[in-house]
């Protein structure tokens, strides 16, 4: 049972730490710099599809900002992978609304 409270804290905690990275206007910074770079890259895998699509946008926007044409198609690769990802459960969401409804 102290599992599942560890499990709901972190999440929560996820969440607000994602939630204040939306509202910075440092993503642009913080895409250009190695830990950063991490930072933001971890907010990605462990952001709902919602604010992982809020965070692809920002990244997107702030795309011409970066003068390294290696780290610029790193980040495309990553944004491109994880608008992917969130086609794929999206999909994946809808079949099961789909199974469940057709009970």
């Amino acid at each position: 049972e102290k599992g599942g409270d560890v499990y709901s804290i972190n999440l929560v905690y996820n969440q607000f730490f994602i939630d204040e990275l939306l509202k910075t206007n440092k993503i642009c910074f913080l895409i250009r710099n190695n830990y950063g770079n991490y930072v933001v890259q971890k907010a990605l895998k462990l952001a709902n599809s919602k604010n992982k699509l809020a965070l692809v946008n920002i990244i997107l926007n702030n795309l011409d900002q970066i003068e390294d044409k290696k780290i610029m198609l790193k980040w495309k690769y990553i944004v491109d992978s994880t608008i992917k990802e969130c086609i794929s459960s999206n999909a994946d969401m809808n079949k099961v609304r789909y199974n469940h409804d057709e009970r």
